[in-house]
Parts: structure tokens; C-alpha cells; sequence
């Protein structure tokens, strides 16, 4: 009886012993495995991710200063033979622009300057007011004026970017405010005379002036565009960006005609309207800056 108590007492004994060596070596796996290192490894794979430019890279802010081709479509660049639109001829454009993520999704607020430039077309309008005059010996004729159009335009609103790797493609639509300034039309009407009596030789002569006054106008604008950004050394970086700029603006402005053949001036009120469409493509350099407090 005493030799079985002994035998059983050494078998727990055993057993508490194998239970030791088991705790023991779950403990070594759990250092080797457990939580801690497996927040650590996640945290290492979440960095590396980040670093091969995943699609967890959060975007930066950027300040940029960019200029390019500034082309008119729509009315706002009537085409050849009609003369009922706005003429307006390919130009350039400038603009500063911010951008801001908020939180980390990449989406924030972004504000912009911009400059639009465009000269107006004052030879097709001349071409097109001689084809349509009914008597052939009249024509029209530009003025000594280079009319153009200028827009300058303030506008703020939403702004998205996903970044990867060392690009960053953004997305934005802005409203604000534009001043416009129409161009100052100036051309001439011009009758062929012969040079002597019963003579097949003409030369022209200035019957009549017209000018259309120029005129300012504040109104509402929109723009919106897309483009990608290219992270340089020292958090600098370059852009290229394609962007649309809308406005409709009716100005109230003054028409002249000029009668050379009896000494005649008539002054007369004119409401007009322009709706201004562009097209940009502009190439920009600027720098990119980390807001601190977009970690929420």
C-alpha cells in the first residue's frame, strides 16, 4: 500500500514537472510569437508598405506656382465664318495654388490664384463683317488696338490626392470669384474708290470707325482640374496640371461709330455677355510640407 502512494506520488510529481516544461516552452513561443512581436511586425510591414508606396501613403500639402497654354473652346472661341461669338484666341495662364490634406484620407482644401489671357481675334471678326457686307467694294479693316481678354480669379474648395511612391495624383473643384476684363474692340469701314475717273484702279478709303469700349466685371467662376506631382530632394517638387475655367459674366458697356463722311459721332449703351471657357495645361514647380495635426 505504502509502495503504491509512493508510485503515485511520483507520478505527480511527473506530472507537475511536465507541466513546467510545457508553461516553460509556451512562454519561450510567446517571446518568440506572442503579441508584443506581432505588433512589432506589423507595425515594421505597415512602414515598409509605406515606404514601397501603398496605398496607406498619406498625402502631403504643397504650395505650387505654375503657368501654360490657356485654349478657349466653346462660343468662347467662335469658328471660322461665324460672327455672333467671342473671338477669343489661344493664350497662356498663371496660377498659384494650395493644397491641404485633412485627416488621413487624403482628402482636404485647396485655394487658388489664377490668370487667364487671351487676345481676341479682331481679323477674323473684320474677315467675317467683309463677307457678309452686301456691297463688294466694302470692306472692314483692324484698328491700331490689340484687343485681349483678361480674368483674374480667387477661388477655394475640395481637394483629393493619392500619393505612391514619389507621385501624387491630385483632383480638385474650386468656386470663387473672377474679375474680367473685356477687350477694347476697335476696327474701320472702308469703301474702294477708283483712283481717276473711269480708271479699273482703286484704292480704299476710310468711311466710318467703330469701337466697342472695353469693360470690367466681377462675377462668380469654377474651375476644375487634375494633375501629378513629382516629390524632388528637400520636399521640393514639380506639377503638371490640365484644368477647366468657367465663368459667365453680362457687362454693360458702350458702342462708338464714327461718320467721316458728315462729322458724326453716335455714343450708344450695349449689353453684352461672355461666357468664358478654358482649357489649361500648365507645368509648375513648388514645395510639399507634412501638416501635424492631420493625425486625429
Amino acid at each position: 500500500m505504502g509502495k503504491n502512494r509512493k508510485i503515485k506520488f511520483a507520478g505527480f510529481l511527473g506530472i507537475i514537472a511536465l507541466l513546467g516544461i510545457l508553461c516553460s516552452s509556451l512562454k519561450v513561443m510567446g517571446q518568440g510569437y506572442g503579441p508584443y512581436n506581432a505588433r512589432s511586425e506589423t507595425k515594421a510591414s505597415r512602414s515598409e508598405q509605406q515606404g514601397s508606396g501603398s496605398f496607406e501613403d498619406e498625402g502631403k500639402g504643397f504650395i505650387s506656382l505654375s503657368s501654360g497654354w490657356s485654349s478657349p473652346i466653346g462660343n468662347f472661341s467662335i469658328p471660322l465664318g461665324n460672327y455672333s461669338g467671342n473671338y477669343a484666341l489661344p493664350g497662356y495662364s498663371s496660377s498659384l495654388t494650395c493644397g491641404f490634406p485633412l485627416g488621413r484620407n487624403n482628402f482636404g482644401f485647396a485655394a487658388n490664384i489664377s490668370q487667364y489671357i487671351n487676345s481676341f481675334d479682331i481679323n477674323n471678326l473684320t474677315g467675317n463683317l467683309t463677307n457678309n457686307e452686301p456691297n463688294p467694294l466694302v470692306g472692314y479693316a483692324p484698328g491700331n488696338i490689340t484687343p485681349t481678354y483678361n480674368e483674374v480669379a480667387i477661388m477655394v474648395g475640395g481637394f483629393y490626392t493619392f500619393p505612391y511612391r514619389r507621385f501624387s495624383f491630385d483632383a480638385s473643384l474650386l468656386g470663387g470669384a473672377a474679375i474680367c476684363y473685356t477687350p477694347d474692340i476697335f476696327f474701320g469701314k472702308l469703301l474702294a474708290v477708283p483712283i481717276a475717273a473711269n480708271s479699273t484702279i482703286y484704292t480704299s478709303a476710310q468711311t466710318d470707325a467703330y469701337e466697342y469700349y472695353p469693360a470690367t466685371k466681377v462675377g462668380a467662376c469654377m474651375s476644375a482640374g487634375v494633375g501629378v506631382r513629382f516629390s524632388l530632394r528637400r520636399n521640393n517638387c514639380i506639377n503638371l496640371n490640365f484644368d477647366y475655367f468657367g465663368a459667365v459674366i453680362n457687362y454693360t458697356t458702350k458702342f462708338e461709330h464714327d461718320n467721316y463722311a458728315n462729322s458724326s459721332m453716335t455714343l450708344t449703351p450695349v449689353s453684352t455677355r461672355v461666357l468664358y471657357s478654358l482649357t489649361t495645361i500648365s507645368l509648375g514647380f513648388g514645395w510639399e510640407f507634412n501638416l501635424p495635426s492631420r493625425r486625429w
